[in-house]
């Protein structure tokens, strides 16, 4: 697969936290416009690529042109807030 944008988006909504650090380390940005990864996780439930997300540079209040945009905003906040290392 690809390196890329989409693909990030995927990583994201598959939890799949080692693959989204390799992408962010080899270049490809965690702050993609339209839908972004850190939305895509936070959709998902997925708590530990939303964390590693905001620690590889996400900014917590990103924003995408979905409509749904307020129901995501809150979705990533309280994703971030429930999430504990293990």
């Amino acid at each position: 697969m690809a390196a890329g944008p989409l693909v990030m988006l995927a990583l994201a909504r598959d939890n799949k936290v080692e693959e989204i650090e390799r992408l962010v380390a080899s270049g490809v940005p965690v702050d993609i416009s339209n839908q972004t990864a850190l939305h895509i996780a936070a959709l998902w439930g997925n708590l530990e690529a939303a964390a590693a997300l905001l620690r590889l540079g996400t900014p917590a209040n990103i924003r995408n042109t979905s409509q749904r945009q307020a129901k995501l905003q809150r979705d990533v906040r309280a994703a971030a807030a429930a999430w504990r290392p293990h």
